[in-house]
């Protein structure tokens, strides 16, 4: 949180993706300030034309205010597509599933972090 107080990093795309983790915490903790927040961090993710961060808030939006398995699959998909690492966000999904005692969607999006895990290993992406 403090350094969204350095102008150059709030004002900055590292500044969205503070955000944007940022605004997860609070939406998981129940806490009013992630709404605002995350309307403030998908305004600057247009601003930077940073479609996976765009992705990622659209991500949390669902989870936390409209849920939806389809539109969360929807957009898992679009960060599958932009070749980011969508198993973190896949394993942290699942995290909230299962805090939330909803262990068949935590045990599918697991799988689906797995599965994209081991894709990146095969093709030679990030190595453990």
């Amino acid at each position: 949180m403090e350094a969204l107080t350095i102008p150059e990093h709030r004002d900055s795309v590292f500044g969205v993706k503070t955000k944007t983790n940022l605004a997860s915490i609070l939406y998981q903790l129940n806490d009013d300030k992630a709404t605002e927040l995350y309307r403030d961090a998908l305004k600057e993710a247009a601003r930077f034309n940073q479609v996976e961060y765009m992705t990622r808030l659209k991500i949390l939006h669902i989870l936390h205010r409209e849920f939806s398995e389809i539109a969360l699959d929807k957009e898992l998909d679009k960060l599958l597509q932009l070749n980011c690492s969508v198993y973190l966000v896949s394993e942290e999904i699942s995290h909230i599933f299962e805090n939330c005692g909803e262990l068949k969607l935590a045990l599918k999006y697991m799988e689906f972090a797995y599965k994209t895990r081991l894709q990146l290993n095969i093709i030679g992406g990030e190595q453990p």
